[in-house]
């Protein structure tokens, strides 16, 4: 119902705010580069791990086995993409 819209709104950058803090709690920062701003590197890193998670979420919606079959290739690219970051945001 359009009462409840910006209440839901709020509801949810306040959880997207705290999940995104709690996702790089911990992190220790000093093996990333320090010319880089690190709120948009992080910023960047969810922008890659939701869209392959969009992108894979419609594969295996619609697939039979609900992905299982496809589970290697899934984490294979992902690795491929965690290493890319890597380079791009680690120090040498």
């Amino acid at each position: 119902p359009e009462e409840l819209k910006e209440d839901i709104k709020k509801r949810y950058n306040d959880l997207y705010a705290k999940g995104y803090a709690l996702a790089f709690e911990g992190l220790d920062m000093s093996k990333f580069r320090d010319d880089i701003d690190k709120t948009k590197m992080f910023e960047i890193i969810m922008f890659v791990i939701n869209g392959l998670s969009q992108k894979y979420l419609h594969i295996v919606e619609s697939s039979a086995d609900k992905g299982y079959s496809m589970m290697e290739k899934v984490l294979d690219e992902t690795k491929k993409y965690v290493e890319i970051m890597r380079k791009v945001f680690y120090k040498n």
